[in-house]
Parts: C-alpha cells; sequence; structure tokens
C-alpha cells in the first residue's frame, strides 16, 4: 500500500528553544487514470507560528474548523488549558481555492510552553504518504485523492529547510567581550550523560541553575538495562564578583503517560565546580509524597506532588535568610543523574608593570664603588660563616 490513514496517534518530542523549527510539507492530488484533471503538487516550509496562505496550503495559530456546541466552550478551553501555544496546517480542497475555502485538517501542533510538543498525527518513521478520506461535496474534488507527506522535523539550524538569517547565533563566540575588573565570566559546558532508577519508565530532565532563568529541556528517554542513555549538550553563562558562590544546578525529572498525563518523577540538584576543568556530578533526586488519595491520583491522572518553586530543593547562597527547613515536607528517592560539566572562566586581563629600580643620571663613579664594596664584604662574609668541611667537600 503507498498510503496510510491518519490515525489518532501523537508524535511527542522535548527540545527546546523552537525558533528554528522546520515543518517541509507536500501535498499532491492523485486523479483517476480516466480523469482529464493533470495531478497537482504544493509543497511549503512552516515555520513555528507562522501564519501563511499560499495556494492550498493554510497555517494558522487558531482552529479555523472550531465550531463549539452552546455550553462546551468552557469544558474545551478547562481541558486543554496546559497548552498554551498551539499550530494549525490545513488542506483547502476546493475546486477553486482562490474563491472559496474547504479546509481539512492535515496537521496540529500543540505545546505546554515548557519546551514540549505534540504533534498529530504521528510524523515518526519512513510512513507512506497519509491519504485524505473523500468528501461528498459539490466544492470538493470528488474525481480524486488527496495525500500528503510531511518530510521532516527540523529543530535546531541544519542545511535544507533555512537560509543564513534564521539560523541562531551561537551563545558564546571566540570575540566574547572582557568582563570589568573584579567580574569573572563562567562558561558551563554541560552534557547530560545518564539517568538511573525513577518509577515509570520516559523520563524528561529539566535542568537549571540558581542564579538566573536559564534552563534546558531534554528528549524523553527509556530505559536499556536499567539506564537511560542522553548525550543532551547544553550551555550556561553568568557573571560573578570574583570569590562569590557559584550558583547551585537544579534537576527536575518529569514523566509523561499514555494519555499524556504528568507525573513528577524527582528533583535533585548538585553544586556547579568552582575550579575549572572538566566535572562529573551525580543528582540525587527525590519527590514528595503523598497520601494514599494523592499517589492514585498521582497514578491515574497525574499532576500531583509538585513544587511551587525550586528553592527548597537546595540552599540559595543568594538568599537574604540564613535560616532553612524542611520540616513537614515527606519525600521518597527516586533515582539518580549524572551529568558533565566543563568550566571555563574569564578573568579582567591585568598588565603589572614591574618597577626597575634605576639608578639616578647624576649618580658619581664613587657611588658606584662604594657600592660595589658593600656588597662584596657581605659576600665575605656569608663565605666565612660557612663550615670548612662543606667548603672542601
Amino acid at each position: 500500500m503507498d498510503w496510510v490513514e491518519p490515525a489518532e496517534e501523537e508524535m511527542y518530542i522535548s527540545n527546546f528553544p523552537p525558533e528554528n523549527m522546520r515543518l517541509n510539507v507536500a501535498l499532491f492530488s492523485v486523479p483517476p487514470k480516466s480523469s482529464p484533471d493533470p495531478p497537482e503538487t504544493h509543497s511549503k516550509v512552516f515555520k513555528w507560528k507562522s501564519q501563511i496562505n499560499e495556494g492550498r496550503l493554510i497555517s494558522s495559530l487558531t482552529d479555523l474548523k472550531a465550531n463549539p456546541i452552546s455550553g462546551f466552550e468552557n469544558i474545551k478551553i478547562n481541558a486543554e488549558a496546559k497548552f498554551t501555544e498551539k499550530m494549525f496546517i490545513y488542506a483547502n480542497l476546493a475546486k477553486n481555492p482562490d474563491e472559496q475555502q474547504e479546509l481539512v485538517e492535515i496537521l496540529r501542533i500543540r505545546t505546554d510552553g515548557n519546551g514540549h510538543y505534540w504533534f498529530k498525527p504521528d510524523l515518526t518513521g519512513s510512513r507512506p504518504p497519509y491519504r485524505i478520506p473523500p468528501f461528498a461535496s459539490a466544492s470538493i474534488f470528488t474525481n480524486q485523492e488527496w495525500r500528503y507527506k510531511i518530510e521532516g522535523i527540523q529543530v535546531g539550524p541544519a542545511h535544507g529547510f533555512q537560509d543564513e538569517k534564521s539560523v541562531l547565533p551561537p551563545q558564546i563566540t571566540w570575540t566574547e567581550s572582557q568582563p570589568m575588573n573584579g567580574i569573572v565570566k563562567v562558561h558551563v559546558f554541560g552534557e547530560v550523560l545518564s539517568a538511573e532508577g525513577f518509577e515509570y519508565p520516559t523520563i524528561s530532565l529539566t535542568i537549571r541553575n540558581s542564579l538566573d532563568s536559564q534552563h534546558v529541556v531534554t528528549h524523553s528517554v527509556s530505559p536499556r538495562d536499567g539506564i537511560r542513555k542522553y548525550s543532551y549538550p547544553f550551555t550556561f553563562e553568568f557573571s560573578m564578583k570574583e570569590g562569590s558562590r557559584f550558583p547551585e544546578l537544579f534537576i527536575e525529572a518529569v514523566s509523561f503517560g499514555f494519555f499524556n498525563n504528568r507525573r513528577i518523577e524527582g528533583y535533585g540538584y548538585g553544586m556547579i565546580p568552582e575550579e575549572a576543568g572538566k566535572h562529573d556530578v551525580e543528582v540525587k533526586c527525590w519527590r514528595p509524597k503523598m497520601g494514599v488519595q494523592d499517589e492514585l491520583r498521582r497514578f491515574f491522572l497525574g499532576g500531583t506532588g509538585e513544587l511551587v518553586s525550586l528553592n527548597p530543593i537546595g540552599i540559595n547562597p543568594y538568599s537574604s535568610s540564613n535560616k532553612f527547613s524542611r520540616l513537614g515536607l515527606n519525600t521518597t528517592t527516586t533515582g539518580s543523574v549524572r551529568v558533565r560539566l566543563r568550566i571555563a572562566k574569564h578573568y579582567h586581563k591585568t598588565s603589572k608593570k614591574k618597577s626597575i629600580s634605576r639608578l639616578p643620571a647624576e649618580s658619581s663613579n664613587e657611588d658606584v664603588l662604594e657600592k660595589f664594596q658593600k656588597v662584596r664584604d657581605q659576600m665575605i662574609r656569608n663565605r666565612r660563616a660557612v663550615p670548612k668541611h662543606i667548603i672542601s667537600s
């Protein structure tokens, strides 16, 4: 079979940021052999959150086919409240697309705003083109089939789908400006190596530092032989006063079930080493332990046992309070995460000129000879102080 029907399954990916996401959509018709109509082909590359209306391919940030029943608007909004952004791609199958629209949804993307994305239909693997089911409408072609294919999903800069202007510049360049005197600029080149333990199999990790809002979200990984291997690179960059304490590394582990129910799998923290070089850090994770009712809700629905703030994970060195207590917080051990950090420090360039004592120009030869005689007498006294058996040997 050279086509498949679009199913209800969704494809899930986790990455950050989405600015370089590209979707290459191809729409084509397959008329019958006896039909005089020539086949049509339409292809377009869609960027994330782009709104395009060209030919038979249309993208929108709102559902153009939504027609909610009276009284169900709030239910629909509340059910999808956690998905803060959406994008729709439609195929206009009208006989005259310039004058009318007969839209068929061919792709839907939704995200929760935390770097997690869902694509419907599933686009993984080397699938044949999807077939659009025929419609009994006078304004739609009824004597030919329409099919479409998503040729690739790109997250991050690569060749083929974008120009040079759309590529994000690197976070750290070789022409980095020099920090001010007394300030050290720290570059952390990290890599998430692996994770072990945790209750549910598919785990995505969010990594932050306690100094600012920099964070990264890894893809979801299932274990093999009890170990999840990520090989996920990330970078942090921050400036601080010389001698200040380095920020902490916060890790949040999240799992998604079959019905996209989100569960907190663990929290953990580790110190960013202050010495430059390569360091391997292992972070032990825990999660809040709740009562029977909340644990049942976590099992079936997810979404419970989540901290409002990540500050209780570690001891914030930038807090004015010197007291910290977790009294009343019941937790359970979940798993561990291994992170490799390569740290580079950039200091202010200081040039200290050595002061060379010179004799004044008006010094006479008698002064030079007098100073030479004093040095010679001191050498003779030092020699006489040395024992004779040492000199003879």
